[in-house]
This record gives structure tokens, C-alpha cells and sequence, in this order.
């Protein structure tokens, strides 16, 4: 699967812009920029939708390390391909997509919450 900047249909409620982004194209500019990402739990059956301040972006050959967060004390570990919103809407409708996104990009074919 290539990596791609996915257009996203908007309503008026979520006002400002918001793209989808592939991880491993995430740079300094991007330092401080609110960020939303789906994760998904295969062994405890959970996904949890994590909307934080990107505080920190460590790249290297097969993944992406981003850290997030008041105090930047969380830190997620990305397959590079994998993707988060930028500066999402609060209407949260950018969650449909980020969810297809991981399910695509991990072959991932039962129905997640």
C-alpha cells in the first residue's frame, strides 16, 4: 500500500483544515500540532481513539516513534504507512477514516468498533 495524503469530505462543523497524514512524512513542522490516531488492541479486543499535542517524532527505516502529549509522556510506535489526522475536527469525523486506514494498511478484515 502506498502512502498518501487522503482527501477528506468536510461539513461546516468542523471548521479549519485537517488532512490525513502517513507517519514517516511527519516533520518538525508538525511539532505542536494536535494529532488524532486509532489503535487497535487485537489481544485485549479494545481501540481507543487518542487525540493529543505531537510533542516529539523519531523516525527510522521501518518506523515512526511519536510522542505525545502533556510532558510528552506517551509514546506510540508506527509501522511506517501508517497514518493520524492533523489539527482534527472536534466533530470527530475523521475517526471513520483513520480506522480504514488501519484496518487496509494491517489486512485487518473483522469489524471493528
Amino acid at each position: 500500500m502506498t502512502p498518501r495524503n487522503v482527501p477528506v469530505p468536510r461539513s461546516a462543523k468542523d471548521a479549519g483544515p485537517w488532512s490525513i497524514k502517513a507517519v514517516q512524512t511527519l516533520s518538525g513542522d508538525d511539532i505542536g500540532r494536535m494529532m488524532r490516531f486509532y489503535r487497535w488492541d487485537a489481544v485485549k479486543q479494545i481501540a481507543n481513539v487518542v487525540t493529543a499535542e505531537l510533542r516529539q517524532i523519531s523516525h527510522n527505516s521501518v518506523e515512526t516513534h511519536l510522542t505525545y502529549g502533556y510532558g510528552a509522556d506517551e509514546e506510540h510506535t508506527f509501522q511506517n504507512g501508517e497514518v493520524v489526522s492533523l489539527d482534527p475536527p472536534f466533530s470527530f469525523a475523521d475517526v471513520v477514516e483513520l480506522r480504514q486506514q488501519l484496518c487496509d494498511f494491517h489486512g485487518i478484515t473483522e469489524t471493528l468498533p
